[in-house]
């Protein structure tokens, strides 16, 4: 088993973990020292092993992981964080839940 870790020293100062009541993780990184943009992330399992190359370049970083619950991937997170970039990351086995619940979010506004 290999993984790929940056040989450089991302100078993060916070990370924290918020879990909402219905037992999601949200993950948020802040990065004071960088003057990036601020980074949304609707994401599956596979981010966490591209993460470490993003968090250098941004000054904040909120992750959204998928989950059972659909009530978690809602665009009302790009409203509530105002992020200057949104990626949505999913293996292709979880894009009827994960994509298909964003399209239905944005539809239904």
């Amino acid at each position: 088993l290999w993984s790929m870790i940056p040989s450089f020293e991302a100078g993060l100062s916070e990370e924290k973990f918020l879990q909402l009541s219905t037992g999601q993780l949200i993950h948020l990184i802040a990065n004071p020292d960088s003057e990036g943009p601020k980074l949304l992330v609707f994401n599956d399992s596979f981010y966490y092993g591209l993460e470490h190359f993003l968090k250098p370049h941004f000054r904040e970083i909120v992750t959204v992981q998928l989950s059972s619950s659909k009530e978690i991937w809602s665009l009302d997170w790009i409203n509530h964080t105002s992020p200057n970039i949104v990626i949505i990351e999913l293996v292709e086995r979880n894009l009827e839940d994960g994509l298909l619940t964003l399209l239905a979010s944005a539809s239904s506004r």
